[in-house]
């Protein structure tokens, strides 16, 4: 079973599809279709507990990591003490993470190293 969806788009975000759907001889709902599942079979998606506890395991700051999460996810409601709770999460389940101030440290010295 199909879901229809009514979405807007800004008009160069809309032009840009109109062209692509000439170019290619296709409906523009064929090809946003395709853009949308492309992107989705590519592209894992992420919520913002999984996006944080990701980022909090590769090491990064509680800071940069607020700053992806509002890039990515512009209206999330991500606080500092939302990602402080994932890295205290994470290491009451046992998983060996750096605190906030151990990544801040290492940032720097990585940024120092270069």
């Amino acid at each position: 079973m199909a879901k229809k969806l009514n979405v807007s788009f800004p008009d160069d975000l809309w032009a840009t599809i109109e062209a692509e759907a000439e170019e290619k001889d296709r409906t523009v709902q064929d090809v946003i279709r395709d853009c949308v599942m492309q992107t989705l079979s590519e592209q894992r998606w992420q919520g913002v507990g999984e996006f944080v506890t990701d980022a909090i395991l590769r090491g990064h700051t509680n800071g940069e990591i607020l700053d992806m999460v509002h890039e990515r996810m512009p209206h999330a409601k991500t606080s500092p003490a939302s990602v402080s709770w994932y890295r205290t999460k994470l290491r009451r389940e046992g998983k060996d993470v750096m605190t906030d101030a151990e990544a801040r440290l290492d940032r720097q010295a990585r940024l120092a190293g270069k």
